[in-house]
Formats: C-alpha cells, structure tokens, sequence
C-alpha cells in the first residue's frame, strides 16, 4: 500500500493545471470537509492522499490587491441601502408552544427553525438554552430530538448546557459525539478533557472515537496526552491516519523535546517512508530553538509537498531569512503550495536576490501566486534599498514574451507608475492575449505619460473601427443568414474592456485629438430585440461610452463646452421610460462630466434626481449626490434602514 499511496501523493502538482475560474476558498472548504470524513470513516489511504492533496492545494493566498479598475466606474459607485431584519414577535411564543408538542418530527422542525432564524439575526432565541437545557436531561427525550437540541445548543453558544451535553454523549451513539465533542472542546470542558484521555489508553475504543478524542486533545493542548500521541506517531505497525493525527496534536501539546525523535523518523527518505516524514515534520510544528530549525530545513527540501509545506509554514513563522540558502532550490518546485510559501519567504527577507526570484515568480502557472508576487512587488518598492531591483526585474520581464508575466509585470509598473515601461506597455496593446493588453492600457493610464497619447488614440481609433464595421456587417447579414456567424466573444469583451482604459487614458492626459472619436460614443443606441444580433460596436457598449463621457468632461474641465454641457444634460434628464434614454451608468457619467466642467445649471436636475425615493442607494442618485456636496457643499443624505421582515418559517402565525 505504501507504494500506491505515495504514487498518488506524488501527483499534487496537477493543480497548477486547474483552471484559474475555480474558487480556491469554496474548494479550501470542500477538501477540509471531504479529510474529516474520510478518516472518520477510518480509510487510511484515501485520508492519506487527501491530506497531501490538500496541503498542496490549499495554499492560504490572500486575493492580490493589484487590480484593473475603472475611474469612471469608481467615481459612479454606490452602496445598497442597509438592511435590519425584522421577526415578528409572535414566532417565538408559537415555536416554544409547539415545541411542548409530543409529535417528535414537530419538535425536530422547531429545533431545526430555531437554529435558521438565530443564524439569520433572531438572537432573543438564545435565551431558551435553559429549557432546552431541562428537555436534554429528560430520559424520556427522544434520540432524534436529543441530537436536534444539542446542534441548537451549540449553535446558540450554551456553555452553561456543556455538563448536559456530556451527560448526553453516554448511550448517544457516534452522532451525537460528532457534533458535541468539537464544541466541548471548543469551551475547554473539564469533563470531557477525562473522557478523551480514558480512551487513549482504552484498546476497545472505537476508531471514530479514538479520532475524536486526539481532536479534542489538541484543541484545548493538553500535557497529559503526550506520553501516548508519542507512542502512537512513532510507531510504524500504527495505522497511518492515526500516526499522522497523533503527530499533528502532540506538536501542539509538546511545543519542545521531540527534535530528537523527528530526525530518526527522517533518516531514511525513500518513498515508502512518507508518513514518517508527515509525521516528524507535524510533531516540530511549533518548535523553536536552533535544533528545530536544521530539521525544519531538511524537511523544507522533501520531495513530498506535503512535508515541506509544513517545515517551510513553520520557518516562515520563526524567521524567513533561515530559508535564505533553500530558494533558489525552491523557486522551481512542482508544487504550488511550496512556490507559494516560498513567495512569502521572499517577501519577508527583503533582499535585492529575494526580489530577482520573485520576479519569476511573476509567471507562475498558479494564478495566485503570480498575484502574491506582484503584490509583494509593488509593495517593496516602497523601500528606498529595493526600489530599483523591483523595477529591473519588472521590466526585466516586461520584455519577455510570457503572457502570464507580462500581466503581472504590466500590474506592478502600473501600480508603482514606473513611466520608462510606457513604450512597452504600447507595443503591448496589440499583443494576443485580452489580459496582457487589457492590463498594459490600465498601466498606460496609471503612467499619463504624454508621449503616448498618439499610440493610445491609433489604437482606440482602430479598434473603434473594427468593431463598428463588424457590427453592420452582422446587421446585414444576421436575419437573412440561417447559420448565424461564430463570433469571438473573449475577443470582443476584451476590447470592450481594453477600450474603456484607453478612453479614459486620453481623458487624463486632456488629449485633444481625441475629441472626435470620443464624440461618436454619445448617441445613444437604438434598442435591439430578441432576433436582432448582439452588440460588438463598442460605440454601443456601457462601459466604453460611460468611459468616453468622463474623458470628454476632462477635455473641458474647468472651461464647459455649451454643446457638451447640452448634450450631458439632456443624457441626466430623459428618464429611463424615455425612447432614447442612456442606462444609468452613462447618466451618472454624464453627472461627472457636468461637475468636472462647472456647469451650475444642471444643480435643480441634481438635486431632482438625488431626492428620488431610494436615490442615493443606486447609481445615478449617490453620484448626484457626491457632485452636489462637491459643487454647492449640500450634505450626503444620512442612509435610512430598511425593515426586512423575515418569513417562511416552518409555523407562523396566522394574523
């Protein structure tokens, strides 16, 4: 077995070919639920590979806080109006009514509905702990009912319920102690501490049980478990879920004096000798000392991700710099878990050669530790010693060919507005990917530099053409043709996209030139039904012309235009049940412009649309009311709450 389960501990790499679209949390999630049950249903080799797996996988990445945005859907932001929910004050009297029912399934629903609308905000429920409490402790309570109050109880937070609930774990079966013992060992219960080390050193105790008690014991840490986690993650002809498990507690009940022991479970490295290095490296896991640190650094260079996951997440926590000799060696791992960990030991070293490699790191295949990078990038830029190797190795890769870095690469320049990338960031305008060119025109409009407003308005102009010129085409063709053209959609929205940045680039370098083509993005476009072709002119898309109203107003700040200031003002005051009224984005644009340009006549139509009913929790109405603060110093309206009453519920009363 040992050969098949470290065939398949071996394979954890395959995540850095997972598609980018998958959501890391939901599935950090998934696969702690998945480990749980597995070894609870005590299947050694499945928990194994679920645990390398999952240590490879669940890489704890913070979401990368360099981002593309937008400054005119910035500047047109809004925030929902809050909300309070309401329960009507006959509920809980009528659930306690029925719960003094003797109809088992009844008293289940109510249980199961008082845990629902607790976690939905009705805390004045908490207060029936106590009479939960006298039901628990009633031996005529029924099995079902008696696990429905103890998840309720739980749910409500009962410490004071803590001795019933153990009460109840005699002769409750496997159920109850799957949702009770977490939680006493959550509220470090006394009692439960005894029955955990009882089973220990039981030899009939059930393997569930046996699982649960080394939980519990590493969660409250206690001492008196150490002799017998010890005995158990040592011995080899101990299962290896157990062993593991054990290892992983006794690092926590033990926080020194097991180096010794770890480094003789670590002498030999062949491959069937995983689960002792899984285990030597969980049983260190929160030493310290320099002994710790050499066997920490061995376990770092493992070929199994799983180990040297866990060796490099404890030195990284001790000291990033103890890793200094490992990364070059650790920068080309397979794993994305080590790469990871290696970006944030790179990240906290703060060296000139720490920098150079995470530059590479720049083209990872795994989307988020190519964000970490640019991240922790852009952010040591702000060290007068780093800022120059930051922007080399930027620009280093900047000159490559590798569209992952090169998106990157565009993410750090732009954010640190590092101006000599502007020539690049040009030609990359035209480069095949949607995201490296989408991101070097947002880079493009970070940098304002002025010698590129040539290049970004060919590049608008061009694209504006195309998409034009393919939209009457469709127009011609879509209702006469029975096979419908395939159209490239990534591409479209990409330009769509990429549009956007290079308009209001132009803005905000108040390029003149740019006036006309900006100008054929005002009418507004006829509306299309259900058989007509969809949208590729970007003339027509929300975005883009939102965009070219801000940059218009830019052209004009300070100085309006008359027949700009018409034009903006008619967009603001044909209501949306208008024919050829503009969507909210493009109004509220509309409004940026009006305020960017002075033009105190459109006030009355700001304050009209401001004081709408649920104005100032939409687009338009919260923008108006940003520019009437700015223009004339009218207070924001002060957000009013909306009374959400809460229903559905299994009995609700009649009236």
């Amino acid at each position: 077995m040992a050969a098949i389960t470290h065939q398949i501990l071996s394979t954890t790499q395959i995540i850095d070919c997972l598609s980018p679209s998958i959501n890391w949390r939901t599935l950090k999630a998934f696969f702690s639920t998945l480990t749980r049950f597995i070894y609870l249903m005590n299947s050694t080799a499945q928990f194994a590979c679920v645990i390398s797996l999952g240590l490879s996988i669940l890489a704890t990445i913070p979401a990368s806080a360099l981002e593309v945005d937008s400054i005119t859907k910035n500047g047109t932001r809004y925030e929902p109006q809050p909300e309070l929910k309401v329960f009507s004050p006959k509920l809980k009297p009528l659930w306690l009514s029925a719960l003094k029912r003797p109809e088992v399934d009844l008293q289940r629903q109510v249980l199961d509905t008082f845990r629902r609308a607790h976690a939905h905000g009705m805390t004045e429920l908490t207060d029936t702990a106590s009479t939960l409490t006298e039901m628990l402790n009633d031996s005529n309570c029924h099995p079902i009912v008696a696990l429905s109050i103890a998840k309720t109880l739980i749910e409500f937070d009962a410490r004071d319920a803590a001795d019933a609930l153990v009460k109840r774990l005699e002769g409750g079966g496997i159920d109850m102690a799957l949702i009770v013992e977490p939680a006493l060992a959550h509220w470090d219960n006394p009692a439960i501490r005894e029955i955990w080390l009882s089973r220990l050193t039981n030899s009939n105790t059930r393997i569930t049980l046996m699982k649960l008690a080394i939980d519990g014991l590493e969660t409250v840490r206690e001492p008196r478990a150490g002799s017998q986690l010890l005995q158990w993650a040592i011995d080899r002809q101990t299962p290896p879920d157990i062993r593991i498990q054990a290892a992983r507690a006794l690092g926590w009940v033990r926080a020194s004096g097991l180096e010794d022991d770890a480094r003789k479970l670590i002498e030999d490295s062949t491959p069937g000798t995983i689960v002792d290095r899984l285990v030597a490296a969980s049983m260190i896991r929160h030493h310290s000392g320099s002994e710790a640190e050499e066997t920490l650094l061995i376990l770092a260079t493992d070929p199994e991700p799983a180990v040297a996951g866990t060796a490099l997440e404890r030195l990284l926590e001790i000291d990033s710099m103890l890793v200094r000799e490992l990364n070059e060696q650790l920068v080309g791992n397979p794993d994305a878990k080590v790469r990871q960990l290696l970006a944030e030991i790179l990240h906290g070293q703060q060296l000139p050669e720490s920098v150079t490699l995470l530059g590479r790191l720049l083209d990872d295949p795994h989307p988020e530790i190519r964000n970490y990078a640019a991240d922790a990038l852009a952010q040591l830029d702000g060290m007068d010693e780093l800022r120059e190797t930051v922007r080399e190795t930027a620009m280093k890769m900047l000159a490559t060919d590798r569209h992952r870095g090169l998106e990157m690469a565009a993410l750090v320049v732009g954010d640190i507005v590092h101006t000599p990338a502007a020539s690049r960031l040009v030609e990359l305008l035209e480069h095949e990917s949607a995201k490296v060119y989408i991101t070097a025109a947002w880079a493009l409009r970070r940098l304002a530099v002025p010698e590129t407003a040539t290049g970004i308005l060919d590049k608008l102009r061009r694209e504006t053409e195309e998409s034009v010129a393919q939209d009457q085409l469709l127009w011609k063709t879509w209702k006469t043709n029975p096979t419908k053209p395939k159209l490239d959609f990534s591409r479209i929205n990409g330009r769509f996209d990429q549009s956007v940045q290079l308009i209001e680039a132009l803005g905000i370098l108040q390029h003149g030139d740019c006036e006309s083509l900006l100008r054929t993005y005002l009418p507004t476009p006829k509306p299309r039904g259900l058989g007509d072709p969809p949208i590729v002119a970007t003339i027509e898309m929300d975005d883009p012309r939102a965009s070219a109203v801000w940059a218009l107003g830019q052209l004009y700040k300070d100085q309006p235009d008359n027949e700009l200031a018409e034009i903006f003002l008619t967009k603001l005051t044909a209501g949306p049940e208008e024919a050829g009224s503009d969507t909210s984005r493009v109004r509220a644009a509309a409004v940026l412009s009006l305020t960017h340009m002075g033009v105190d006549k459109c006030i009355p139509s700001l304050r009209i649309l401001r004081d709408e009913p649920q104005a100032i929790y939409q687009r338009l109405g919260a923008t108006c009311a940003r520019a009437l603060q700015k223009m004339v110093g009218d207070p924001i309206p002060e957000p009013t709450t909306q009374r959400i009453n809460q229903s559905n519920w299994v009995l609700e009363p009649i009236d």
